[in-house]
């Protein structure tokens, strides 16, 4: 083997002289007959390497038989549950996130609560001024004791059919009436005052103490951040995938956050505009986390199969559209590759789900698949 070597070493450069001189002469003398006799020369020394190249690589092979094989890699297809969703994007909302506003115009006199305060339904948020009114509570209050004695007097009598039936009646309607009146004027103090609607956060208050407000005029936001929802409007043709309990992944991207949940409610309408449904999926929020108006990125399960999966990047397209992959197969005790025409199904996360043409455990191909042929000799990679 050595030499072997040598030998063909020495012919090259042999060969590499005959070739400089060659081509000095070639562009000093142009003589036909030595460029000829130069010609075979150069033929028979390209002969001799040739032949003993042959030889060596022949040695090569008896040593190394696997050297020129293509190195392959695999992978292998896998029998499992195969998940599918779609990506959608929807915006958080809570049902408990208001703006109050007060009943009627007037003077703020007291603003009980700050901004980030929690309150309970019910509380006192904000008490506008209300002296004449209490004014008028206080006159009322005088009239209906005199009212009322005035009737329980004309009411004796009457029972001892003592005095006229009109008196007595007189002096009920008056009391009567007194008593309507303060029950009026007790519910017009009542609209001077904010009370909250339920419990929750002061996310802002937008008047101050001693400032007039007037109906219409917002006072302040509540919010109660513990139950909120995610509303979104997906395309009518995952109407019979996506159902009332399917599984939703939802990821925040300002928060870089994802909760599981399910969507909790579908709607009963398209619409006409962009072919769209609405679906509603509730969410618990205990650390406040989340905002209304946040935007929110739903995956929903629209596929949940049990088959053959392998990964997306290891199939290759015929042009006819038809897809396919190499298997690596043992043939008498050689890897060779095998040409296999498959039928897939959707892709997700980089991984595919095979119907047909492929069973669990196969090696399949992965880098190297597109420079190989079918039934190729190849080193698989360990």
């Amino acid at each position: 083997m050595k030499h072997t070597i040598l030998y063909i070493t020495a012919i090259a450069a042999l060969t590499f002289t005959s070739c400089g001189n060659g081509a000095d002469e070639t562009k000093t003398t142009g003589n036909l007959t030595e460029l000829k006799t130069k010609r075979d020369s150069l033929k028979t020394v390209f002969n001799t390497v040739n032949k003993e190249l042959k030889a060596v690589e022949k040695e090569i092979n008896i040593l190394n038989p696997n050297d020129d094989l293509y190195l392959v890699s695999t992978v292998k297809s896998v029998e499992k549950e195969f998940k599918h969703y779609v990506e959608i994007q929807g915006t958080v909302n809570s049902d408990q996130s208001i703006s109050l506003y007060p009943e009627m115009g007037g003077l703020i006199n007291k603003v009980y609560v700050k901004e980030g305060q929690s309150v309970k339904k019910g509380q006192t948020l904000v008490r506008f001024d209300s002296e004449v009114l209490q004014r008028s509570i206080e006159e009322l209050e005088t009239n209906i004791e005199l009212a009322k004695t005035t009737y329980n007097r004309q009411k004796k009598l009457w029972d001892k059919k003592i005095g006229s039936e009109i008196q007595y009646l007189q002096a009920k309607a008056n009391l009567e009436s007194l008593e309507n009146k303060k029950a009026s004027v007790n519910a017009q103090i009542s609209q001077t005052l904010i009370k909250a609607q339920f419990s929750g956060v002061i996310d802002e208050i937008f008047i101050k103490q001693g400032e007039v407000a007037s109906p219409g005029m917002p006072v302040l936001r509540l919010i109660n951040l513990d139950n909120i929802y995610i509303e979104a409007n997906v395309s009518e043709k995952y109407l019979r995938h996506i159902k009332k309990g399917t599984e939703a992944n939802i990821y925040f991207p300002n928060l870089e956050k994802t909760i599981s949940a399910k969507v909790s409610m579908i709607g009963n309408f398209i619409n006409p505009a962009n072919r769209t449904f609405r679906i509603v999926v509730n969410i618990k929020n205990n650390n406040h986390s989340i905002k209304p108006n946040q935007l929110a990125v739903l995956n929903l399960l629209d596929l949940s199969k049990t088959g053959v999966v392998i990964p997306s990047n290891v199939i290759l397209n015929a042009p006819d559209g038809s897809s396919y992959v190499y298997e690596v197969v043992t043939v008498d005790g050689l890897n060779r590759t095998k040409k296999t025409p498959i039928k897939v199904g959707l892709s997700y996360n980089n991984e595919t789900i095979v119907y047909e043409g492929l069973g669990a455990d196969a090696l399949v191909v992965d880098k190297g698949s597109r420079s190989i042929q079918d039934n190729q000799e190849v080193k698989v990679q360990k």
